[in-house]
C-alpha cells in the first residue's frame, strides 16, 4: 500500500544517517532556487540527463514573467516614495506659508529643502515611469516572439525533447543490453559461489553444475564484450547528434542571457540616481551657503525694529515720522467701512468705486466681530496672518498699537493668530471692464 511504503521508506532513511543528508541537500537545492536544483545525479551522457536542458527551456518563460514582477514591485515602491516627498513639501509649505514665521534668507533655507524633496519626487517618479510599463512590454514581447506554446508545451521544449529523446534512444537500448549482461554475470558468479559453498551436494552433482555455470559466465561475457564494442562504435554517433541539439539549446540560452543582461543595463541606468541626487544636494547646499544672519537681522530692523523711522510730534500735536512720511501711514483702500458690533462691511470690489480714490475706511471691530474674508492673503511679515477666501475670523484685542487699516484676529479655521490688514492697495486692471483686485479683504458677519 502507498501508505505503508511511505512511511517504511522515512524510516530508512532516518536509519540511514548518509541517506537522510542526502535528501536534506536535496531539498535546500530545491529551496535555494539555483540551477542545482534542476539538475540530476550523474552526467549529461547519462540517459534521461538532457532533461535538465528541458527544464531550463520551460523555466524560460517563467523567468521573463517573474523579472516583470520584480520591475514592477520597485516601480511601485519609487512611486510611494515619490508620492511620500511630494505630500512632505507640500504638507510643510503649508506650515511655512500659515503657522511658521520665519524670516529672510533662512525661510528661503527652509524651502530649500521643500525644493529638494519636490526635485527627488519628480526624479523617482520619472524611475517609476521607466521601470513599469515600458519593461513589461519589452520583456513581453521578447518572451512571445522566443517561447511560442503549442497545445501543451512550448515549442522550443517539444523540439528540443524529440531530438534528445531521438539521439539518445539507440545508446539506451544499447547501454540497457551491457547493464543485462553485466547483471547475468554477477548472479552467476554469486551461483558459483553458493555452489562451491553447499555443504550437503554431492561432489559429481557440485563438478558438474559449477561446469556449466562456468561455460555460461563465459558465454555472457562474450556477448557483453560484443556489446560494449558496439557501443562504444557508436558512441561517437551518439555523441554528435546529442551535442547538435544541445548546442541549439545553449544558442537560445544565450539570447535569452543576453537580452536579460541589456535589459540589466536598462534598469541600472533607470534606478541610477547618484548624478541627479548630487546635483539636487548641491544645490540645496548651494541654498543653505546664501543664508545671511547679518542680512536677516538688518532687513529685520528696518522693517519692525530700531531702524525703522522714529515717531515723533510736530508743534501741533500732529504724528509723523522723522523721515517726514505723514502718521497714520495713508492708505487708498479698494473696499470700504468695516462694521462693529454686528454691522456689515461692504467691499468695494462688488461696488463701483474707482480704483485708486478714496473711500471711507473704518478698520475698528469690537472684540469678538466674527468677519469673513473676501479674498485670500499671504503674510508680509512674522506677525501677519494668512488666510484662504471666505474663512471667518474672530477679531480679537490687540496686544499693541496697530497701525491704522490693520486687525488683529485669529483664523477660526487654522487657529492661527496674528494681525491682517483690513484694508489694501488695489492692484491695476488688465482690462477696462475688469473689477480691481485686492490681496485681502474681510466682512463683519
Amino acid at each position: 500500500m502507498p501508505h505503508t511504503r511511505t512511511v517504511q521508506d522515512t524510516s530508512t532513511q532516518q536509519d540511514n544517517p548518509m541517506s537522510f543528508r542526502k535528501s536534506r541537500q536535496s531539498s535546500l537545492r530545491e529551496r535555494t532556487g539555483s540551477m542545482e536544483s534542476l539538475a540530476t545525479s550523474g552526467t549529461f551522457w547519462e540517459v534521461g540527463n538532457y532533461k535538465v536542458v528541458l527544464k531550463r527551456i520551460n523555466n524560460g518563460p517563467k523567468l521573463c514573467d517573474e523579472f516583470v514582477r520584480l520591475c514592477h514591485e520597485r516601480a511601485n515602491i519609487e512611486k510611494q516614495y515619490a508620492k511620500s516627498l511630494q505630500s512632505f513639501a507640500d504638507k510643510w509649505e503649508e506650515k511655512l506659508n500659515t503657522k511658521l514665521h520665519e524670516f529672510g534668507t533662512l525661510r528661503d533655507g527652509w524651502f530649500a529643502v521643500l525644493g529638494e524633496a519636490r526635485t527627488l519626487s519628480t526624479m523617482h517618479d520619472k524611475i517609476h515611469e521607466e521601470l513599469d510599463d515600458p519593461v513589461k512590454a519589452q520583456v513581453g514581447q521578447w518572451r512571445k516572439e522566443h517561447f511560442p506554446k503549442s497545445i501543451i508545451h512550448f515549442k522550443a521544449y517539444k523540439r528540443a525533447s524529440s531530438a534528445f529523446e531521438k539521439a539518445q534512444h539507440p545508446f539506451a537500448k544499447r547501454k540497457g543490453k551491457i547493464d543485462k549482461y553485466r547483471g547475468s554475470i554477477e548472479k552467476l558468479q554469486m551461483q558459483l559461489q553458493e555452489t562451491r559453498q553447499h555443504p550437503s551436494m554431492e561432489e559429481d552433482k557440485k563438478q558438474a553444475l559449477l561446469h556449466k555455470i562456468d561455460r555460461e559466465i563465459m558465454q555472457t561475457r562474450e556477448k557483453l564484450r560484443v556489446r560494449v564494442e558496439e557501443l562504444q562504435s557508436f558512441t561517437p554517433i551518439y555523441q554528435r547528434d546529442m551535442q547538435v541539439e544541445f548546442d541549439r539549446c545553449q544558442r537560445e540560452e544565450r539570447e535569452r542571457i543576453t537580452f536579460f543582461q541589456e535589459i540589466l543595463i536598462r534598469y541600472h541606468q533607470a534606478t541610477d540616481v547618484a548624478m541627479r541626487a548630487h546635483a539636487a544636494h548641491e544645490q540645496l547646499l548651494s541654498d543653505y551657503q546664501r543664508i545671511d544672519p547679518d542680512a536677516d537681522l538688518a532687513k529685520f530692523s528696518q522693517q519692525y525694529g530700531i531702524d525703522m523711522p522714529m515717531l515723533v510730534a510736530d508743534k501741533e500735536g500732529h504724528w509723523h515720522l522723522d523721515d517726514g512720511t505723514q502718521y497714520p501711514l495713508s492708505t487708498d483702500p479698494t473696499h470700504v467701512s468695516g462694521g462693529a458690533n454686528g454691522h456689515t462691511a461692504t467691499s468695494a470690489a462688488h461696488s463701483d468705486v474707482t480704483p485708486g480714490a478714496a473711500a471711507p475706511v473704518q478698520s475698528t471691530y469690537a472684540p469678538g466681530t466674527r468677519v469673513t474674508t473676501v479674498y485670500p492673503y499671504e503674510s508680509a511679515r512674522p506677525d501677519e496672518v494668512d488666510f484662504e477666501e471666505h474663512q471667518t475670523i474672530i477679531v480679537l484685542n490687540p496686544e499693541q498699537h496697530l497701525e491704522s487699516g490693520w486687525i488683529y484676529g485669529q483664523v477660526e479655521a487654522t487657529g492661527a493668530t496674528g494681525i491682517f490688514p483690513g484694508i489694501t492697495q488695489p492692484m491695476s486692471r488688465t482690462h477696462s471692464n475688469t473689477t480691481p483686485q485686492a490681496h485681502s479683504l474681510a466682512l463683519s458677519l
